[in-house]
Parts: structure tokens; sequence; C-alpha cells
């Protein structure tokens, strides 16, 4: 259509020159016919993808019984002939597994249902490159074979099998620590709040990596439904936040397309991007950054035009930013919480979620005077208790070494060169090799040894490495929170421990 819009501009002069009208009414004709054939043709097609699609569904429903697709918190899959399912519940904690097993049997099914979760398989979490499927499942405990019959017979005559897994245990802890690297690169290339981020995507999606829209049923391929809902990872509203999000992230403003919003990665860009623009444009003229930020958590999920009306009577965004700014961030959450403002007032039970889950991503102070407290109540010798308690609550930062942020073997590098005028190798790995591996017994751990973690699992033998406290206590700079002290009997640090080892014997 392009190449005829361009077309027409340039024969327009000569045909003005020329003054022949009829010639400009014939290539008027020609351009109207072909806007013509083009709305026919697109509208054709998606009768035919709406079609397919209610062909899909009732498949589906009619082959298991009840209709499961890809939700916010859930990852449902099919096989190819939609009689095998994996549906990956964060939620709930576990993935069902369901096949159809037909006049050829159950072991048909099986065959089928273990093909698919092995494609499954294959498919790498981009924050991690590991799988994704078995980073949350043990597929050690899938046995196939224990799947009982749910009750459901298709029209064909099938029975439908199931097993219920639960998830691993620390597949929350991991998810967050496998994208906060990627969550902190992005909210410091805009400049938004990390915690705030962060908690978002826990309330939005809790880390589900393939997360589609939180109306699962709706058809990704009708432009109408698909541009007015959330989809992905931070749960972008493709004509709105991810429209918006997209100008402030490329520079110029277009509506991502389903691929773009699926993909984890594109996602999390555009979600921050429009945090920024929340941030940069809509309410730059609140002074309180608190309460900037309770009123970015309410826009974003409902839009700043909603925001406004709540705090101004005409919706006016100036009268809104004098409001806000007169009240206190306590008054201010209040008056986001309040049952009264209405139906079409933002959902305050919304931000107040956001909030709490704020805090599992920050040390405030609080929490610092707390792991203070406990550092005195575990260490002994006063150097190692005054240089952990400089560094508590210190963000973490890849390649990070200093109290602006750290990262985990910075983090030891430092203690060990302020308390024992030692210099160890600067990585995690290096510490491991230098000072023999797992050198040090459990039963035997000392104060200040250096006790190492596998938590990548990239083929090294460590990729995360802390500091031995006491009493199953060790400090170290975590990924999705900072430097904090922690409990190694933790299923997430139990299950990646490797050893500990001691650079200096006193």
């Amino acid at each position: 259509m392009l190449k005829i819009v361009l077309s027409l501009f340039l024969v327009f002069p000569a045909v003005c020159q020329a003054g022949d009208r009829e010639d400009f009414e014939a290539y008027k004709q020609q351009f109207q016919s072909y806007q013509q054939k083009e709305k026919t043709d697109f509208r054709a097609y998606t009768e035919k993808m709406e079609r397919e699609w209610k062909e899909y569904l009732a498949d589906i429903r009619n082959n298991f019984g009840s209709l499961d697709l890809t939700s916010d918190k859930k990852w449902v899959n099919y096989s190819k002939n939609h009689t095998s399912k994996v549906a990956l519940d964060n939620d709930k904690g576990v993935v069902i597994i369901e096949f159809v097993a037909d006049e050829k049997g159950k072991a048909a099914g099986i065959r089928e249902a273990r093909a698919l979760i092995h494609e499954l398989s294959k498919e790498v979490n981009p924050f991690s490159s590991a799988p994704a499927l078995t980073e949350n499942v043990p597929l050690d405990k899938v046995r196939l074979e224990d799947a009982k019959p749910t009750g459901h017979v298709s029209r064909d005559g099938a029975k439908v099998y199931r097993l219920t897994v639960p998830l691993n245990e620390d597949r929350q802890q991991n998810n967050e620590v496998q994208i906060a690297e990627a969550v902190r690169d992005v909210t410091e290339k805009y400049k938004v709040s990390y915690d705030l981020a962060m908690a978002i995507i826990k309330t939005e999606s809790n880390f589900n990596i393939g997360a589609g829209t939180r109306k699962g049923v709706l058809d990704i391929r009708n432009p109408e439904l698909y541009e007015n809902n959330p989809w992905g990872l931070m749960q972008v509203v493709p004509s709105r936040s991810g429209r918006e999000g997209w100008k402030r992230a490329k520079g110029k403003a277009r509506i991502p397309t389903a691929d773009e919003l699926l993909d984890p990665e594109i996602n999390l860009e555009i979600g921050v991007a429009y945090l920024a623009v929340l941030q940069e444009n809509y309410f730059s003229g609140v002074t309180d950054e608190a309460n900037r930020e309770r009123v970015m958590i309410a826009a974003y999920r409902d839009g700043p035009e909603k925001v406004y009306a709540l705090f101004s009577p005409k919706g006016k965004k100036a009268e809104a930013m004098a409001e806000i700014n007169r009240l206190s961030p306590e008054q201010a959450s209040a008056r986001l919480a309040a049952k009264k403002a209405g139906p079409n007032a933002p959902d305050g039970q919304y931000v107040a979620r956001v909030e709490r889950e704020r805090d599992n991503y920050r040390v405030d102070e609080k929490e610092r005077k707390d792991f203070e407290q406990e550092a005195e109540s575990l260490v002994k010798k006063p150097e190692l208790l005054a240089a952990v308690n400089h560094w508590l609550g210190t963000p973490y930062r890849l390649g990070g070494t200093s109290k602006h942020a750290v990262d985990c073997s910075a983090f030891t590098m430092n203690i060990y060169s302020q308390v024992y005028n030692k210099s160890i190798p600067r990585t995690s790995d290096g510490q491991y090799v230098k000072y023999g591996g797992s050198a040090v017994d459990d039963r035997a751990r000392q104060e200040g040894d250096l006790v190492y973690f596998n938590t990548l699992r990239n083929g090294k033998p460590v990729s995360h490495v802390g500091i031995w406290l006491d009493e199953k206590r060790f400090v170290h700079a975590s990924s999705s929170k900072g430097v904090v002290i922690a409990n190694i009997n933790d299923t997430y640090y139990r299950t990646r421990y490797v050893g500990a080892n001691r650079p200096v014997r006193e």
C-alpha cells in the first residue's frame, strides 16, 4: 500500500500540469479499489484465524473436558495433536501433566506426553541460559506411569490421565535470582527503582517467564482483544503501556507485536520503560519520592488518568499534582485504597500488594538494624563485625566493587582486604580453586571461612560465594536483595551448597 501511495504522490504533479482530470480520477479509483481489496482480504484473514482459534479451543475441550490456557501465572503447552498437556502453575506450585489414551492404550499416551516434556525441556530461560522447565520441575519425580484417570471421556471414547507433581521448593527464589541481574540492568538504564520493578513483576506474573494474559482464553490473534489486555512478564497492555514504553525504549511509538511482548526480555524492558514514562512525564510534578512511586504503581495497572481523577474533581493533571504534594505518604496511600473512590478509581489493593512485595527486594533501615543485631550475636572478631555492619544493605550489581553496589566475590574480596589484610582472587571460582575447593569439612567451618554455592549451574563448580559467621548463618551479596545475612539451611542455599575453604588460618 505504501508503494502505491508514493506512486500517487509522484504522478500528481504531472497529472495537474497536464490538466488531465480523467487520469487522476482513474488513479484515485484504482487506489480506492486497492484499499477495498485490502479490507476484504484482512477481514477474510481474521475470520479464518477466528475460525481456527475456535476449532482449536473446541478440540481441547473435547479431549480434556475443560479449557486450560497460558495466563499471567500459568504456562500451558499442548502437543501438536492436542492430546498431551503440560501446565506449570506458579501460584499453586504444581505442574499438571495430562494425556489422552485412546484405543492404543495408556502406553501410547505416555510416550506422547514424554515427547512433549522432552520438547519443552529444550526451551531456555533467557535470564539463566538453563532449560526453563527443569529449573522449576523435578523431572525425576515425573513418573507418567502413575497418572490416574480424571473421569473425562472424549467423544471418541478416549480417557484422560493426570499426574500432579509439586514444583521445586526453591523455584520462587531461583526465578527471582535468575531475573534480578536483568532487572537491575534495565532499571538502572531507565532510572527506575529496582525493588519497584521486581515487586510489580512478582505481583503481575510471579516471575512466570512464559506468562500470557490474565484472561487466558483471549485470542492473541484478535487485534482488539490483544491490544487492550495485559500480556507477558510485566503484563504490558499493548495499546497503552506497550505503545508508550516502546516509544521510550526505541524512540518511535508503535504497538509491540505479540511475539515481542511474549519475549520476557523485551517485555521487561518495555514494562520498565513505561514506568520511566510515568515517572518522567505523568508524575514528574510529585515532589515526594514515596508518593510519586505509589501513584506510579496505581497508574501502571489502571492508567494515569484514573489517578488524576482520584486527586482532582475534574481529572486535571496540575490539580492532581498539587493535591498529591499536599498529602503525606500515608494519606496518599489511604486515598488510593479508599473503596468510596468508586468503580472507575485505581485498584488500591494492587498498590498495597506491590508495596508489601517491595520489602522482599530491598533492605530498609529497620531490617538493616535487625541484621546488625544478628551479626553482633554471631561474630566474635571485632574487625569482621565492623566490616559486615559497614556493608549490610549494600545493593547488588554484577561487576560492582563499592558501597554503591557490589557483587558476591567483590564483597568477599573487600572483607578479606579490610579485615584480614589479604588479597584474594576477584571471582568466586577463582577463590574456590585457589584455596583448595571444598577443603573445609562442613562440621569444621569457622568464622570468616568462604562458603560456596552453584546458583547458575553453568558448568563451573561454583557461581556464588559468601562468608561464614556461625550457627548456620553466612553473610553475602544476594543478587536479588543485596548484602544480607542468610541461613544455609534455607532450601535454596542447602540444595546449591558446594563447600567451604579457609584463605586465612589464624
